[in-house]
């Protein structure tokens, strides 16, 4: 039992974005050791002014975890990127995780802190790469409640300048056109000018929350929810005080002790949205 929420624990929601509240990187691990694998699709929309956007990730992932103390991982997504002219099929920017707890009681339970990384290696120009180096350090929790999960996070996004000159919030409301898209010319239909992802959206200063939890259904099938959030904290190319949230449901079934496969979305409840919806699944495997 203990190795099936180890394997639980890692991988619940296995990566996804890292700027949409890391519900994709639950801050728990458990009892076990080893290297981590993964691989999961998603696929999403995104609408800016006249331009709509349709995107499916194809991400692989691998990282070491040794029991609740630490874990590191890497990202690696490919986006098949599709709009009314074209259609690609690149790579985006990579992700690494470093994650150590500081405070460990009761063995499950503990608090953690964690730097998610995002290095610029996709093309800003085609529009599945940020443009910049970006960090999110950030405090996690856990606490289990009978055979219930708790987690949750706190962090804080900081983008570096990269080749593009400001970092830029790819913003919108429900619906097409947005009053945003006057205030990012950038991304605006404006001068056919857009830059930067339109996968994964953010402004270059920001909070984001999230806190979830995971249950038993029934004997190996685990359901997750959690509901993220991300607060702009910069007038940069973004308004300030714009809040975005998604509430995020999973389902998570244990293929073997060492395995699992994972389906699950996220689905906008605020006006401001950075995406239409989003629909994944994976499956992830501790050796």
């Amino acid at each position: 039992m203990k190795k099936i929420l180890a394997t639980l624990a890692i991988s619940i929601s296995p990566f996804c974005f890292a700027h949409d509240g890391d519900h994709c990187h639950n801050p728990f691990f458990q009892h076990q050791a080893g290297i981590t694998a993964g691989i999961q699709g998603v696929a999403g929309q995104y609408k800016t002014g006249t331009s709509q956007f349709d995107y499916y990730v194809t991400s692989i992932e691998a990282g070491y975890t040794y029991k609740n103390r630490f874990l590191s991982s890497i990202r690696i997504p490919f986006v098949s990127l599709q709009n009314n002219q074209s259609s690609d099929f690149l790579l985006s920017d990579l992700h690494a995780l470093l994650q150590g707890s500081v405070l460990v009681w009761n063995h499950t339970n503990f608090l953690s802190l964690g730097l998610n990384t995002e290095i610029p290696t996709g093309n800003d120009q085609k529009l599945v790469g940020g443009g910049h180096m970006h960090f999110r350090p950030y405090v996690g929790f856990q606490q289990n409640i009978g055979k219930v999960i708790t987690y949750g996070q706190m962090g804080f996004v900081l983008a570096a300048k990269g080749h593009d000159t400001d970092s830029t919030d790819h913003t919108h409301t429900s619906g097409s056109a947005s009053s945003h898209d006057e205030d990012h010319p950038s991304m605006s239909s404006h001068g056919n000018t857009i830059h930067g992802s339109v996968v994964d959206v953010h402004s270059s200063r920001e909070a984001t929350f999230q806190f979830g939890a995971v249950t038993p259904v029934m004997d190996k099938l685990y359901f997750n929810a959690s509901l993220a959030a991300q607060t702009v904290l910069t007038d940069v190319n973004a308004n300030m005080g714009d809040l975005y949230m998604t509430v995020n449901p999973a389902i998570t079934l244990m293929l073997t002790e060492n395995s699992n496969a994972t389906m699950f979305s996220q689905i906008p409840i605020t006006r401001l949205q950075r995406f239409d919806y989003r629909i994944g699944a994976g499956i992830n495997y501790i050796f």
